[in-house]
Formats: C-alpha cells, sequence, structure tokens
C-alpha cells in the first residue's frame, strides 16, 4: 500500500456569486462571501473600476471609528479591505458560522451619463458580522 494523494478540501464554488446587477443583490453576494468564507466573492462585491465607470471604492466609516482610530481610515483603499477580510477569516476558528446583517440606513442611486441603467454608487448602512 501506498500513500494516496490528498483530496482538495471542501470549498464552495463561485456557483453561488449571482451577477451583481441591483443593489440587493450585491449585500447578497457579500452575505454569502461571509457564509462561505470566500475571499474572492467578497472582492468582487467592493467598486468595480476596470469594468464598469464607476466611482473607486471608498470606505467610509462610523461616525465613531475617526474618533477612535485617527487618520486609520483617511486613505483606506481595497488593498486595505482585502487585509482586513483575510485577517477576519484567519482569526475565526474554521468550523465557526459567520453571518452579516446589513441594515439599510439611506440608499444612493442615480445614473450615470454613460450607463442607461441606474446604478447603485453608494449604499449607506450598518453592518453587524457574527461568528
Amino acid at each position: 500500500m501506498g500513500v494516496r494523494d490528498p483530496e482538495p478540501p471542501d470549498r464552495p464554488t463561485e456557483s453561488h456569486w449571482t451577477p451583481a446587477i441591483t443593489p440587493p443583490i450585491v449585500i447578497e453576494n457579500l452575505k454569502e462571501a461571509f457564509q462561505y468564507r470566500e475571499f474572492e466573492t467578497y472582492m468582487k462585491c467592493l467598486s468595480d473600476t476596470h469594468n464598469y465607470n464607476l466611482p473607486a471604492f471608498r470606505f467610509q466609516p462610523s461616525a465613531v471609528s475617526p474618533i477612535k482610530y485617527p487618520g486609520k481610515f483617511d486613505a483606506w483603499s481595497t488593498a486595505d479591505e482585502q487585509i482586513w477580510f483575510q485577517s477576519l477569516l484567519a482569526a475565526c476558528p474554521p468550523d465557526s458560522l459567520l453571518s452579516v446583517t446589513i441594515t439599510e440606513d439611506e440608499p444612493f442611486v442615480e445614473s450615470q451619463p454613460a450607463m442607461k441603467e441606474k446604478v447603485c454608487l453608494k449604499w449607506c448602512g450598518t453592518a453587524a458580522i457574527t461568528g
């Protein structure tokens, strides 16, 4: 008897990804990124300036965060978001269940001149992550 090749880990595929054409779909994809621990899915939920004429990703923290962490979020980028999400996943036990709850405070939908449809340029809300 010899040693067998290890099986690949059980990891969800991106078959649950839904093309994000409306704000609620983006939010659902974001929830699934946490549920399935999908880094790629999470990053896809951020503003896509490469394929669409959308504003660059901008993180706007709660009113309390800049007071508690002065300067921390002044130049927060997708690279910072990537590090944060990967750190969150690494800090949570593999068997824990992650979920995110988002409450809508102020959806902001506006037309872009180059686009025929209205697009969500900003989604204001509060997220709570449990795990």
